[in-house]
């Protein structure tokens, strides 16, 4: 019912797929193109579900949020990124898509914090102090 729609939407959701990995995305879609296709005024086509690495949760999502998935499935690109990541999708009645990478986020060593012991901590001796308040 809602694949048309989403099919005009697909080339910025494969870049709002490929964004999210590092932060989340909304998107704003246009009502419009949901009322023409359900034939309706105020068509009910909010969601909530998730893809964790090509399964759906729910089971069973509503209609709009199933054709997204579908449609998602179907395209080569976007099915690699859902094959390999865990993403939160939602539309809310605003017609606002949300996307989330809810897969835990790896730190490289390079970045990662280190703690410093205190046989590490470097500290002037006295007279050096001293000597340097007095010029």
């Amino acid at each position: 019912m809602h694949a048309q729609a989403w099919k005009k939407y697909l080339p910025v959701i494969r870049i709002l797929l490929k964004r999210s990995v590092t932060t989340d995305q909304v998107f704003s879609l246009d009502r419009i193109d949901f009322e023409r296709m359900a034939k309706s005024h105020k068509p009910l086509c909010s969601f909530s579900l998730e893809l964790n690495k090509g399964r759906i949760s729910p089971m069973s999502p509503p209609v709009t949020g199933k054709n997204l998935v579908e449609l998602l499935m179907d395209d080569p690109v976007s099915k690699d990124l859902i094959r390999h990541h865990h993403f939160g999708i939602s539309l809310n009645s605003k017609f606002n898509l949300m996307i989330k990478n809810l897969s835990p986020v790896n730190i490289p060593e390079t970045q990662a914090p280190t703690l410093v012991a205190e046989e590490e901590i470097v500290t002037l001796p006295e007279e050096k102090e001293e000597k340097e308040i007095e010029d």
